[in-house]
């Protein structure tokens, strides 16, 4: 046998229902624009065809990492003054030239800090280039910042004293695991088109 229920108590019903589903859906965090779902052999090509400007490239990778980089942290080094200027300049042939790219906070960067996810590294300036890096720059990639990464790379979970923690941008209350846990967020959450994970 079904009781009846009255108009107060289905409201208030539904309402807690409502409620409930609101605090139990998952807290993502994403940014999108035109560019977003273009790989980075695609963004390339936009710029070599002339359709784009590396530098319309460049401000809508920094906008997309603007817009969700402070609910994921996957971001902890901006280069965007220097991406700018660099993405005005001409740049080699590559079938990767024009497009922005994220490098992992163990790779250095001449002039730069790299702190390897480490206190013990919190002041330690770049004398040159790394490999990594050094091979991104000369196929013409624009280095727009570093990404998270654990301690030393050495954790299965990017969240280091130094750097803070990466959250996963399908439910930031997750972990985006490691080490290369800043660039796989940024992927997700910016569609970023590349980003460094190992040399």
């Amino acid at each position: 046998m079904h009781m009846p229920i009255n108009r107060r108590d289905f409201v208030g019903s539904a309402l807690t229902t409502a409620v409930a589903a609101a605090l139990l859906k998952p807290r993502c965090a994403f940014a999108k624009d035109a560019f977003s779902g273009i790989d980075a052999v695609g963004q390339a090509a936009l710029v070599r065809e002339k359709k784009v400007t590396s530098l319309e490239l460049v401000d809508s990778a920094i906008a997309r990492i603007d817009s969700a980089n402070p609910k994921i942290n996957a971001v902890v080094a901006e280069y965007f003054d220097k991406a700018r200027k660099q993405a005005k300049t001409a740049l080699p042939a590559s079938p990767l030239s024009g497009m922005p790219y994220l490098i992992k906070d163990l790779y250095e960067i001449k002039g730069e800090i790299t702190t390897s996810g480490s206190r013990l590294m919190a002041t330690h300036i770049g004398a040159d280039n790394s490999l990594l890096a050094q091979r991104a720059i000369d196929a013409g990639m624009i280095v727009i910042g570093k990404s998270n990464t654990p301690e030393f790379g050495l954790m299965a979970s990017t969240e280091s004293l130094q750097l803070g923690a990466c959250h996963n941008p399908w439910n930031t209350g997750y972990s985006t695991g490691g080490s290369s846990g800043g660039a796989a967020a940024a992927r997700s959450a910016f569609r970023h088109p590349a980003a460094g994970c190992s040399a």
